[in-house]
């Protein structure tokens, strides 16, 4: 088998007759590079058994922006290849945002879209993914659906977060930093473990689990470059204090009492595994009023 790995220069003047299987790694500038790699199989070569197949993500299409899109708009535009009120038409195939909706928004048969969005009439295919209901066409859209619903959770988590900055949900209280978890037992439970020890003399074990995740004070996930900050930040007023750390502890108290063998730092791991993980612990406190 002759494999030919290239950048998108190979969507033009690849003119080998031989070409059954096109693979496209990410998203292509603009919908005529798809139609360009669905022609590099040739006429007489397409059978059951040739393909284009393109691997993406379906995630995080904010981050997909191509800041040159506009600019390259205002270009045809000033040589009078297009018209200012053509903007509609342009985006709609000539994006990368128009290949990441046409690849997952789109419904129906795929090249009915693709040439809906380029602008002529096409038959249903009945040979792409979704014409033929094939197990990648499924597994993309249960992808999608658990993607929708973690970005849900996170923004009921991220509401949690700010409910957390002013109240200490635990005891409902403005005036409660989140220590009131271990109120009770003060002087023989360590703040930043639960070990039996004073806070002085503990450890830090909990400082490996979060190096590089989370802020060693108020615990709080560096999920985006904002998130970093420093000691200062989050004890002042509208900092998260200490009410994250003291929810964390909660749980961990409530799954002690259930004879859960975990030690603090394989259950607070299992939070800060990744962003996925973290977001649902806090989502599932998200309803939480008292």
């Amino acid at each position: 088998m002759n494999i030919l790995i290239s950048t998108t220069i190979g969507l033009v003047g690849n003119e080998s007759s031989k070409t059954q299987l096109v693979c496209i790694v990410g998203l292509l500038y603009n919908l005529p590079s798809i139609v360009q790699a669905i022609g590099r199989i040739r006429t007489m070569r397409r059978t059951h058994h040739s393909s284009v197949a393109i691997f993406t993500s379906i995630g995080k299409k904010n981050m997909i922006h191509n800041i040159d899109d506009d600019l390259h708009f205002k270009e045809l535009v000033g040589c009078g290849l297009m018209k200012t009120e053509n903007y509609k038409q342009y985006t709609q195939c000539m994006t990368v945002n128009s290949v990441y909706d046409w690849l997952v928004n789109d419904v129906g048969c795929r090249l009915v879209s693709l040439a809906t969005r380029l602008g002529y009439q096409q038959n249903k295919c009945n040979i792409c993914d979704r014409c033929c209901k094939n197990p990648i066409n499924d597994f993309a859209q249960r992808r999608k659906k658990q993607i929708l619903i973690f970005e849900r959770r996170k923004q009921l988590a991220l509401k949690l977060v700010d409910r957390l900055r002013r109240i200490c949900i635990l005891c409902n209280t403005s005036s409660c930093t989140g220590t009131c978890i271990i109120k009770d037992n003060r002087r023989m439970t360590c703040f930043h473990c639960l070990g039996n020890h004073q806070a002085k003399n503990c450890p830090r074990e909990f400082q490996r689990v979060l190096r590089n995740k989370a802020c060693y004070s108020c615990f709080m996930n560096n999920y985006t470059n904002e998130s970093i900050h420093t000691y200062q930040t989050c004890t002042r007023e509208g900092g998260l204090k200490e009410r994250l750390r003291g929810l964390i502890f909660y749980d961990y108290k409530k799954k002690q009492e259930k004879n859960c063998k975990l030690k603090f730092t394989e259950f607070l791991s299992g939070i800060y595994a990744n962003e996925n993980t973290f977001f649902t612990f806090l989502y599932k406190y998200s309803n939480r009023r008292t």
